[in-house]
């Protein structure tokens, strides 16, 4: 995430509430932030709302399966932090704001900062995730052909683990 300039916090935008997960079990991420893209504004309109989705990349998961049956091996994996990987464009930046303390004191300056990656929560974002697996595959799939076939016809995300 970036901080907005001061002469940039008029330009029009949008902030996403947000609040932390804190899970004492987990051993690696015990806290991650939730951002709740659809939240309706005093507009009664959310993000989500006005975002398109994008349409389906995948197959459908039966299909994908019935070929995963004709191999000896097949992988799972876990493309971690995917989301914060991938960059938004510049101008859609300040559709993601949001508001920031660094530390709980309340007498701590609030903060503004625009996201610039993919963000947990809206409802592109898993269209966005694929799209640019599937890119990445077209740009590197001449030096690297099976694993553009593998991500064009036998790659699976189950899009549920992204909420």
């Amino acid at each position: 995430m970036q901080e907005v300039p001061q002469n940039e916090l008029n330009n029009k935008s949008v902030y996403l509430p947000h609040h932390a997960v804190v899970r004492t079990e987990k051993e690696t991420t015990k806290t991650r932030v939730v951002f709740d893209a659809s939240c309706k504004g005093s507009n009664n309109i959310s993000l989500n709302d006005e975002l398109m989705n994008g349409p389906v990349l995948q197959e459908d998961l039966r299909s994908i399966i019935m070929r995963w049956r004709m191999h000896k091996v097949c992988f799972v994996s876990d493309i971690e932090k995917m989301y914060r990987m991938i960059l938004i464009q510049k101008e859609d930046a300040d559709f993601q704001r949001v508001l920031w303390r660094q530390n709980t004191s309340i007498s701590d300056e609030v903060k503004h900062y625009r996201l610039l990656t993919v963000t947990f929560g809206t409802a592109s974002a898993p269209y966005l995730a694929i799209k640019t697996l599937m890119q990445l595959s077209e740009d590197e799939g001449e030096d690297h052909p099976i694993a553009k076939r593998i991500i064009r016809e036998d790659f699976y995300v189950d899009k549920t683990c992204w909420t």
